[in-house]
């Protein structure tokens, strides 16, 4: 038996509205931090601001270099309306305080004629102004337009400016972001031009002294190969020391020129087979098993490489593992592959005197040498050249050493489709 009623009514629509925008305002911070281009942070802004005004057209416009207001991104706005208003502002740029500015019937208020024509003729009756800034830098301004007129809400007006505020986050980003690339693309392009000078010079350099160098040489040996015997002995030993001095400045010069060839010269890599490239490369140094042994697996496998590139960076490692030895000892060099997935590494090992950790990181540096002249001749280039040539052909290098028990030197180039063909 029912005696009675009770009933309690609320309305839920505000709630509901705020869910609503709350969803909109999520969406759009997700779409702004996956976003890749500033046209898509546009595209999900346009879209938030439109659902949450309920209306179907919106527009972005920022200050250019000149200070004028122009069309970044819009919806539902015709071209002939874009072209009448663009460059239209009620702020100035420089302006630190601007509010939104709401219209609520376009019929209310004074326009100049040629503004009032244009929105008219657009089918606009109401008119939202959101200023869009960025630590209080005015950057341009949101635009909402409506085909009725309107009793602007205030919650719509914070769900509009915490859209701005979003986007003006965004803009400030991407500027920021584009102007620290044009910087870092400014300063690697001076730094290439810098380096191409600093090659430039240093062939050119080397080149003209190689004529002095070789005189100096060629003198000094005539003096000493006709006229040594009437010479006292201190004489003699000066052109000695000057004959040395030249055929040490030669070499210097002659790496030097390698060098800065490796560094100019134009690379093509192909598949070039380890095998066929170690075995001409062993060759050529034509070393007697009294003075070193050589022995090189199968397998090696085949890289992209420039291959003139590749037989001086490997003969520069071998003659390295055979130089540095101690006094007594026959060099002992093993040469092996490693596949390591898409790229192949080649170890060349040796039984020399090592290197130790703390000096390694300098090993691949121009000039650099670690033991002195009277122990082990040589320029200091020879492994810089490595380091370029590898580098050249998008491999790398390196070392391994206790500093004691010998030295494992690597080179790591990109592999081919049949990398384990010798």
């Amino acid at each position: 038996q029912v005696v009675g009623v009770s009933k309690i009514a609320r309305d839920v629509t505000e709630r509901r509205q705020a869910a609503i925008h709350q969803h909109l305002l999520y969406k759009l911070v997700a779409s702004v931090n996956r976003a890749d281009a500033i046209d898509d942070i546009y595209a999900a802004a346009l879209s938030a601001l439109c659902h949450s005004q309920k209306t179907e057209r919106a527009s972005i416009l920022l200050f250019d270099a000149a200070g004028k207001m122009r069309f970044a991104a819009w919806r539902g706005l015709s071209e002939a309306y874009r072209a009448a208003v663009d460059g239209h502002s009620p702020w100035a740029r420089g302006e630190a305080a601007a509010q939104p500015i709401c219209i609520d019937d376009v019929a209310n208020v004074t326009l100049a004629p040629e503004l009032r024509t244009a929105i008219e003729a657009e089918g606009i009756r109401a008119l939202t102004f959101i200023p869009l800034t960025y630590e209080n830098e005015l950057l341009g301004k949101f635009m909402v337009y409506f085909s009725q007129p309107q009793a602007h809400r205030a919650e719509n007006l914070r769900v509009a400016e915490t859209i701005a505020r979003q986007v003006g986050i965004a803009i400030a980003r991407r500027r920021a972001a584009y102007a620290l690339e044009a910087l870092v693309a400014s300063r690697t392009a001076s730094l290439q031009e810098a380096i191409q000078q600093m090659e430039e010079f240093s062939y050119s350099v080397s080149h003209d002294l190689r004529a002095p160098i070789r005189a100096m040489i060629g003198y000094s040996d005539i003096l000493l190969s006709h006229h040594g015997d009437e010479l006292k002995g201190e004489v003699r030993e000066f052109l000695h020391r000057i004959l040395k001095n030249a055929r040490r400045m030669e070499a210097l010069v002659r790496d030097t020129l390698a060098y800065s060839k490796l560094a100019r010269r134009e690379i093509t890599l192909t598949a070039v087979p380890l095998q066929r490239v170690l075995t001409d490369v062993i060759a050529a140094l034509d070393l007697p098993a009294s003075q070193a042994t050589i022995t090189c697996e199968s397998g090696l496998g085949v890289v992209q490489a420039h291959e003139a590139s590749l037989v001086q960076a490997v003969t520069n490692l071998l003659r390295n593992a055979i130089k540095f030895v101690a006094p007594g000892v026959t060099p002992r060099v093993h040469v092996r592959g490693e596949h390591r997935g898409e790229r192949v590494r080649l170890w060349i090992e040796d039984n020399g005197i090592g290197i130790r950790p703390e000096l390694q990181a300098r090993l691949f540096g121009m000039f650099e040498r670690l033991h002195g002249e009277s122990s082990y001749e040589g320029t200091g280039i020879g492994l810089a050249i490595v380091r370029k040539a590898v580098e050249r052909m998008s491999g790398s290098v390196g070392v391994e050493s206790d500093g004691t028990h010998g030295s494992r030197f690597w080179i790591e180039l990109p592999g081919t489709v049949s990398a384990t063909a010798d």
